[in-house]
């Protein structure tokens, strides 16, 4: 199956990139909401880039969106350990998605 995946173009891996890099320093300036958009955007160039999806995660956090946060960890998730972005731990991902589940299940309780 590895040997029959298409690559992702050099142009949508660099686009990838570039949105990552300016995600992040939006991140860290705390406008989350922006944050967001350059991941999606980067999403769209290279959607098997397991960093951004990890960032996705922990920007829609920051913005109260845990829906859309634990979506994102759970994409990340579903990544091979071999492609794990450096400094991300899985048993980290699986504890916020778990956490993020209980949260969403108890605003949506009666």
């Amino acid at each position: 199956a590895f040997l029959n995946a298409s690559p992702t173009p050099f142009h949508a891996v660099e686009a990838a990139a570039e949105h990552r890099i300016r995600a992040n320093a939006l991140f860290k300036s705390g406008d989350y909401k922006e944050a967001l958009a350059e991941c999606n955007r980067g999403l769209e160039a290279k959607p098997e880039d397991q960093s951004l999806w990890v960032l996705k995660g922990k920007t829609a956090f920051e913005l109260g969106d845990f829906p859309t946060a634990r979506d994102a960890y759970s994409h990340a998730l579903s990544f091979g350990e071999g492609q794990w972005p450096s400094g991300v731990e899985r048993g980290t991902l699986l504890v916020l998605r778990v956490t993020l589940h209980e949260v969403i299940g108890a605003e949506l309780a009666p």
